[in-house]
């Protein structure tokens, strides 16, 4: 029992696998003839120009791989490369992945400057393949940046936290327990959006201490306030971060 149980594992290990290697082959396939294809959305056709300043991997629920694509667009703005918009379907087939892509060409003065990004919807089973998968579809010799958003399956995080070169969150919506869990499997540096938002309040404090930065020292007490509202409240970041750059320790 115990043997037919194993190669019935062993085979559909491997099933899995092929399928997967033809999902990657189609899409590197259509990838590079997009790429070695010239622009023609104008009268004179022109080679394409990649933008390539990294690759960008977002990771979701179902319910919030819009709200990704929203920021990946925003984010490609300025720091354009390839996208890989992932997540987990447990209706699918448990061994299959789905794959889509698209392409975004802009015209800077005559040349055209291209990215594209790649949506791969994973099967329960095909999950634990998600590294790979990622490893193969990244651009070479550019960062790998993961986001994990509140609701991205722990089996995806878990498995790509180990191969990025940074890791994005947002403590305000993602329970801390979950961040520190992620955070032991990777030696990337951490980046929180939460942390982010609280940059001008942040500028403005160190600002007070501009002509005379040694009056910081002399700091033995803080109280900080904020407006009523549902948002997240970013006090504990900013406390944080003072005490950080003063040398407190909290006990």
């Amino acid at each position: 029992m115990r043997r037919a149980e194993a190669a019935g594992a062993v085979l559909e290990a491997a099933v899995s696998a092929g399928h997967i290697a033809e999902v990657i082959k189609r899409v590197e396939s259509e990838l590079a003839e997009f790429w070695s294809s010239p622009d023609e959305s104008r009268p004179e056709p022109a080679p394409k120009t990649r933008a390539s300043t990294m690759n960008f991997v977002a990771v979701g629920s179902r319910a919030e791989v819009e709200r990704l694509k929203e920021q990946a667009e925003e984010l490609a703005e300025t720091h354009a490369g390839r996208t890989l918009l992932i997540t987990l379907d447990d209706r699918l087939d448990p061994l299959s992945v789905q794959a889509d892509w698209s392409a975004t060409c802009r015209r800077a003065g005559e040349v055209p400057i291209c990215y594209d990004r790649v949506e791969l919807t994973f099967g329960v089973a095909a999950a634990e393949r998600v590294a790979s998968v990622v490893s193969a579809l990244t651009i070479s010799d550019v960062a790998v940046i993961v986001e994990l958003a509140p609701g991205a399956p722990n089996v995806l995080g878990d498995a790509l936290a180990p191969i990025c070169d940074r890791l994005v969150f947002d403590s305000a919506e993602t329970c801390i327990e979950r961040i520190a869990e992620v955070a032991r499997g990777t030696k990337a540096p951490l980046a929180d959006r939460a942390f982010v938002r609280t940059f001008s309040f942040r500028e403005l404090v160190a600002r007070f201490f501009d002509d005379m930065p040694e009056a910081s020292r002399a700091i033995r007490r803080v109280e900080i306030a904020r407006s009523a509202g549902a948002k997240p409240d970013p006090a504990a970041l900013l406390l944080g971060w003072m005490g950080s750059r003063l040398g407190w320790t909290f006990e």
